[in-house]
């Protein structure tokens, strides 16, 4: 459940879908998909986006993150059992 509304894909990519089309894409955001966000704080946000406490990072607000770091929580690959792919 994501803003009321019920979604077929995992919260973390509807979220940092939605975050990466909400700045823009292109030139307007140099290096997006080729440069890696700081290790430490993706490592954060997956620890949000996988935790129940967290709700799942539904109340994370991604427009405080640094396009890298979003980008790099998109691509990041997942644990089968991990909330961030069911």
């Amino acid at each position: 459940m994501i803003a009321g509304q019920r979604h077929e894909l995992p919260g973390v990519v509807f979220s940092t879908v939605e975050e990466i089309y909400r700045r823009g894409q292109g030139d307007k955001v140099p290096g997006m998909l080729r440069q890696h966000g700081e290790p430490s704080r993706v490592a954060k946000l997956v620890q949000i986006y996988d935790s129940a406490s967290e709700n799942y990072g539904e109340h994370h607000d991604l427009s405080i993150e640094s396009i890298h770091n979003v980008t790099s929580l998109y691509v990041l690959p997942r644990e089968p059992h991990s909330a961030l792919t069911t």
